[in-house]
């Protein structure tokens, strides 16, 4: 297997973690929006005129944000995670200092000319940072920046760092703002700094209209170097600095090399070029959209091998590669070799192993070698081995990116849950009860639990008189009688495909094989598997019986349940009180589970009737054993392979097929009150453990104290609008709660 299918084998497996990201992203927005719900809830509470004083001291240490910051940074982190698995592509982000041949290299690598990737020979050209993708078009695609992101990604990090004060409010102000004119006595990185946002405000009039936000399209790349690179420094009145309009930029084309069909090249602005908190965005796109950097270094004379700001560019990278654990595995440098002298090459390789390496003595980065201006050996000594590496060790980043999102989220959910724990406990406790609503409450229960009783004795009733009968079920044996007659027909339609079409097909089988009972054989255990499946086709009514029986019993529960569960019936009914017997303020375990299992009762063809009935279907073995003679024989026995013996094999399965499903009709009738037996037993284990269990009245005490108002609507006026607020305020809690739930994960480290 070549390298690029094995590339395409680690992204389809990327592919595959995608639906474990979503749920968790999904769990975390849920929780998110669970704690806006509460915090609305806190605050309307907090009006309320008859808020207790003790209650408002509650809420206004309830502060929440902290709990959104946990969830939020979480919800990033597996955005970032979701958008990495999701990408078609491995992306080798590309950089490297002035005048070491980046903008070169990216041309060996993907085909593309001065045009789109600019080169030069003393400052830095590259002034946007680019994807470059392999395609079969030719497009270059400008994502423009609004005035927000430009003042935001822009100047905001110069104005920190230079402790400039508050960034511009609007493009005019930015027009009209004094900076600072850089002294003597400014340090170079400072000075550097000032002159170029000067530059920036100086030139506004060059880029202005284009922060809008748009995007645009450039087919000419003749056109394109004006938008991604920093301009020749000339004597022109007016500077052209339109590349600072321009927020990414991706480009489209055709690449040379076969092997790099599924990566993409990420052309970065040179890492470290100034010690200023500029570069952060530099750090998040690395983060977000990068699986492995090559930093570029050439032996040129009269630089440094490993200078200061290539100690800043690792810092960065080193920043940009968590959470992954090994430098190494992000990072490669290239030595750009030839037309350098031997000497100063070797000289530099030293250098780099020495220097580039301070702390990974155990794991050093990979320097790869390569003369970047042959694509041909620029694909053999550095797009081969870098992608070799990711093919290894990509798997491993990918794991630990995820490992580390889903911790995140987990000790979010974590700190979530225990904040509102307490803060729930503090809420109840600074609410006081009424005089008598204790007593009322519990006649009110009592009551509840004495209705849903009587309202389930005469379901009870009627299904174990038609359990004990013994008569058949009428509804069912007409779906049985049905299905027989379904298999009668098929196997006058010659098994379902037509005698003639039969017969051809027969004539066929018998010259390939000289003998009919391989086609027996396959006929046979084709017959069991269609009335297999046609009998199948009673879960159609059994569902619809226990439907029946859902609906008898979630009528009786949503009637008694006040407001609780309006509007919801059947199966809906029951499923939703399994969540609400758990989710309330006290937690009503057995009462969930006789919900649940009620809720969860399926009984299908396969699981209850097939195993009483499968013996039926031995007739249509290929093969058995004769009781008198203690041999095996065929269960039909052609001579011959003439269309005569094709006629008489049809004739002998058609008679099998109706026989064996005659079989299984006759002891599926003599079953169909099996069916009443199991929804009898069913509503019987319900109400044992709803209604008589040894705990069933304590824990409907529980049940009542938790949804009170949504039970009982009406009943308790004093407080009731207050408790309403603090319904809601629980609804939510319940709400986060459940979400918490799915952000649970075991971590194995190894």
């Amino acid at each position: 297997m070549g390298i690029a299918e094995q590339v395409d084998l680690v992204l389809s497996a990327r592919r595959t973690k995608l639906p474990v990201v979503r749920e968790k992203r999904e769990g975390l927005t849920a929780l998110a929006n669970a704690l806006s719900v509460l915090d609305e809830a806190l605050v309307e509470i907090g009006k309320h005129p008859r808020a207790p004083a003790e209650l408002r001291a509650v809420i206004a240490t309830a502060d929440l944000h902290a709990c959104k910051d946990r969830v939020q940074v979480a919800v990033e982190e597996m955005a970032r995670v979701q958008a990495r698995f999701s990408r078609p592509t491995v992306n080798l982000g590309v950089s490297g200092q002035a005048r070491v041949g980046k903008s070169t290299l990216l041309q060996a690598l993907s085909g593309l000319g001065e045009e789109a990737i600019p080169t030069g020979t003393g400052n830095p050209v590259t002034a946007v940072r680019s994807r470059i993708l392999s395609s079969t078009e030719r497009v270059a695609r400008l994502r423009m920046h609004s005035w927000a992101s430009f003042r935001d990604e822009v100047l905001k990090p110069y104005h920190d760092d230079l402790r400039l004060g508050p960034v511009p409010a609007t493009l005019d102000d930015f027009r009209m703002c004094e900076y600072p004119t850089p002294g003597p006595d400014d340090e170079n990185t400072r000075g550097v700094m000032l002159k170029r946002l000067r530059r920036m405000r100086d030139s506004l009039a060059s880029y202005a209209m284009h922060l809008s936000g748009a995007d645009i399209v450039v087919s000419d790349f003749s056109a394109l170097r004006a938008w991604i690179a920093y301009p020749k420094r000339g004597t022109a009145e007016l500077e052209d600095n339109r590349y600072l309009g321009v927020r990414e930029a991706t480009i489209e084309c055709p690449f040379p090399h076969p092997i790099a069909r599924s990566i993409g090249l990420i052309d970065l602005p040179g890492l470290g070029e100034i010690a200023a908190s500029a570069e952060a965005h530099h750090v998040q796109g690395l983060r977000d959209d990068v699986d492995f950097v090559v930093l570029v270094k050439r032996a040129n004379e009269g630089m440094a091998f490993w200078t200061k700001q290539d100690g800043m560019a690792r810092k960065l990278i080193d920043e940009a590669r968590k959470p992954i654990s090994n430098t190494s595995d992000f990072l490669g440098i290239l030595s750009n070799e030839g037309g350098v002298p031997e000497e100063t090459l070797q000289e530099m390789l030293a250098s780099i192993k020495l220097d580039a390496n301070v702390g990974l003595e155990h794991s050093p980065i990979t320097l790869f070698r390569s003369q970047g201006k042959d694509p041909a050996n620029v694909g053999l000594q550095l797009l081969e081995p870098v992608l070799a590496h990711l093919v290894d060790r990509l798997p491993v980043m990918d794991q630990e990116v995820l490992v580390h999102a889903q911790l995140l989220a987990s000790a979010a959910g974590d700190y979530v849950g225990n904040h509102l724990l307490a803060l729930e406990a503090a809420m109840t406790a600074s609410l006081p009860e009424t005089a008598g609503v204790t007593e009322k409450l519990n006649e009110l229960t009592k009551q509840m639990r004495q209705l849903i009783a009587r309202d389930l004795v005469p379901i009870l009733e009627s299904h174990r008189i038609s359990a004990r009968a013994e008569a058949d079920d009428a509804n069912l044996t007409v779906a049985i009688r049905a299905a027989h007659a379904q298999i009668k027909s098929w196997s006058g339609e010659a098994l379902g495909i037509g005698e003639a079409a039969w017969i051809d097909n027969a004539l066929g089988e018998f010259a390939v094989s000289r003998d009919s009972s391989n086609l027996a054989m396959t006929e046979l255990n084709r017959i069991r598997v269609h009335i297999g499946e046609v009998y199948c086709g009673l879960d159609t009514q059994l569902a619809a019986q226990t439907d029946a029986l859902f609906d008898e019993v979630g009528g009786i529960l949503v009637k008694r349940c006040g407001r609780l569960m309006q509007g919801l019936s059947g199966r809906e009914a029951l499923e939703r009180l399994a969540v609400l017997l758990t989710a309330g303020d006290e937690t009503c375990v057995n009462l969930q589970r006789a919900t649940h299992e009620l809720s969860s009762l399926k009984v299908s063809y396969r699981s209850h009737f097939h195993p009483v009935v499968r013996a039926s279907l031995d007739i249509l073995e290929h093969r058995y054993l004769d009781p008198e003679t203690q041999t095996i024989k065929h269960t039909i026995d052609v001579a011959g392979v003439s269309a005569a013996d094709a006629r008489y094999l049809l004739a002998e399965l058609r008679l099998l097929a109706i026989k064996a499903s005659a079989l299984v009709r006759d002891g599926l009738l003599r079953e169909s009150s099996l069916m009443e037996k199991i929804m009898h037993a069913a509503v019987e284990q319900f109400d044992d453990s709803f209604i008589r269990s040894g705990t069933s009245e304590k824990e409907f005490h529980r049940f009542a104290r938790s949804w009170r108002d949504e039970l009982f609507p009406g009943k308790f006026d004093v407080l009731a609008t207050s408790r309403l607020d603090v319904r809601q305020v629980k609804t939510a809690f319940a709400g986060a709660r459940s979400a918490i739930d799915t952000l649970k994960v075991k971590t194995q480290h190894e």
